[in-house]
């Protein structure tokens, strides 16, 4: 799979332009843009993500056609604005959540897929490729925290 990259400093916008022209003239079916690193508190960051969408939609007014946002498990309730925040901008289509392999159970996962709407496209458990995995619902059970309500967790 070829990869596109520019040298540090460089406009990330610019980038993606280009790799969705070679996309386009290699007839390729799949073009991924990791925008990687991006914290919702970096005003900075957020407008780069921002002009990328911008970007792209000027060569196709219906890019992304899909957004994942990757979230870490150990960010707990935070990952909340980081959902609300990257889907003002970049329109999210779906969750991923790594670093379940720890501590951390991920639990705010499917409070998260319920209350926006995304679908969960894959949990990571470690750090090598095949720890990248479909979620299976049966791994999920509910139990009510202190106030009572109920709260979804990753079964042992």
């Amino acid at each position: 799979m070829p990869v596109l990259t520019a040298p540090e400093g460089s406009d990330p916008a610019s980038l993606a332009f280009d790799a969705l022209k070679k996309a386009e003239t290699d007839g390729a079916d799949l073009l991924m843009i990791d925008t990687a690193g991006r914290l919702q508190n970096r005003a900075d960051l957020m407008e780069e993500l921002a002009k990328i969408v911008r970007v792209i939609r000027k060569i196709d007014p219906s890019a992304p056609h899909n957004t994942l946002l990757v979230l870490d498990a150990t960010t707990g309730q935070n990952a909340l604005s980081q959902v609300e925040t990257f889907q003002k901008l970049a329109d999210v289509t779906g969750l991923v959540m790594t670093k379940l392999d720890g501590t951390a159970k991920g639990g705010v996962l499917v409070a998260l897929a319920d209350k926006f709407g995304l679908p969960i496209h894959a949990i990571g458990v470690g750090e090598q490729i095949d720890d990248l995995a479909p979620l299976r619902s049966s791994r999920i059970r509910r139990r009510p925290d202190r106030s009572g309500d109920m709260i979804e967790e990753r079964a042992a």
